[in-house]
């Protein structure tokens, strides 16, 4: 008598196939669906926290409409958390800009955030800021192809 395979979800009878894991499209969805969650959900959890930080900037920066200085209590205030950002830029003079992708801010040595947006064409948008103890030959060697510095 052949084997009764059960469906890996909710372990029913598995009919069909030989090589068939579940008894429904349903069971099959829930299944990976709970695999992906278990797996992704401290890189989901990331991304929401770098969404709502740009959400924050994007409406300090709108209700302004152009770069202005807030204060870190407004910002905590508004639940944003410094630690996530996507990247930064560091200028010639040594500032440090920390964006969530198209929005950033600047510390200020006031103890406030002077917000911006960053600019189609800036070479922060294209360039990734590389850390002065990276030596610029060996990081462009690592890059991909497609990357150009």
């Amino acid at each position: 008598m052949p084997e009764v395979k059960k469906c890996l979800m909710c372990g029913r009878s598995v009919k069909g196939r030989s090589d068939k894991k579940f008894c429904s499209g349903p069971c099959r969805s829930s299944y990976n669906n709970q695999l992906r969650s278990d797996s992704h959900s401290y890189i989901r959890n990331l991304n929401d926290q770098l969404k709502e930080n740009h959400r924050i900037l994007e409406k300090i920066y709108t209700g302004f409409q152009k770069a202005t200085t807030v204060s870190k209590e407004l910002m905590l205030r508004l639940d944003f958390h410094f630690k996530y950002h996507t990247h930064t830029y560091t200028t010639r003079k040594g500032a440090v800009y920390y964006f969530c992708y198209d929005y950033g801010y600047l510390p200020l040595d006031t103890g406030g955030y002077l917000i911006v947006k960053e600019r189609k064409g800036d070479s922060a948008l294209f360039h990734p800021t590389i850390n002065n103890s990276i030596d610029k030959k060996v990081f462009k060697e690592k890059m991909p192809e497609r990357i150009k510095l």
